[in-house]
């Protein structure tokens, strides 16, 4: 019953961070929503910022772990980054809730609590999108005069506005349409042969 409720707890923590944000949410609130009692809500969750931590860390984790299977992969650069848009969009539709939360408190919320797990989780991000792209220029697929860096910054951005412009206006997931619009621009300025071998 235990791990019942403490997934409970997190989904009724979930809505309520969303609608209401971390300030205006409380234990109160998220105990009351979830009929349980206050004191069942702490002998979870210890306090309030270990509960949104824990959702955000849930939600990063997931998103991590694929790109960790994508990275190990034997695909070229170009198909790894093909695939991790693709993943990225699809796990929008698996994990709406979380996507949601996510990206309405990542730049707002999320001030309010120790940031330094989240960070890491980001982070982790970047260096494996550096990996693949290191990995393009090293093989020759990629222009020998890439600036690895702001290459990654414009794809990290790239995939991350994709998602959030969901996340924020649309109703349902980008087009595949969209998810390959993104991947050309991307490529164009990237690829040795001038963009034709795809």
């Amino acid at each position: 019953m235990e791990p019942e409720t403490k997934k409970k707890i997190a989904q009724i923590a979930l809505e309520l961070f969303t609608k209401y944000g971390y300030t205006q949410t409380s234990m109160r609130m998220i105990a009351e929503k979830a009929g349980i009692s206050k004191p069942a809500v702490y002998y979870h969750f210890p306090d309030k910022e270990s509960l949104f931590l824990g959702i955000f860390e849930y939600g990063l984790q997931y998103v991590n772990e694929s790109m960790e299977t994508i990275e190990k992969s034997d695909q070229t650069a170009t198909q790894k980054i093909r695939e991790i848009i693709r993943v990225r969009v699809a796990e929008i539709g698996k994990h709406k809730s979380i996507s949601r939360f996510i990206t309405r408190n990542i730049e707002s919320h999320i001030r309010q609590v120790k940031t330094t797990k989240i960070q890491n989780w980001i982070s982790k991000q970047s260096v494996i999108l550096f990996n693949i792209v290191q990995q393009g220029v090293d093989s020759g697929e990629f222009r020998e005069d890439l600036d690895v860096s702001s290459f990654v910054y414009c794809l990290f951005g790239g995939i991350n506005q994709l998602c959030r412009d969901w996340m924020h206006i649309e109703d349902k997931a980008p087009s595949i349409k969209q998810e390959e619009r993104l991947f050309d621009m991307l490529m164009r300025g990237a690829l040795r042969d001038k963009y034709k071998s795809l």
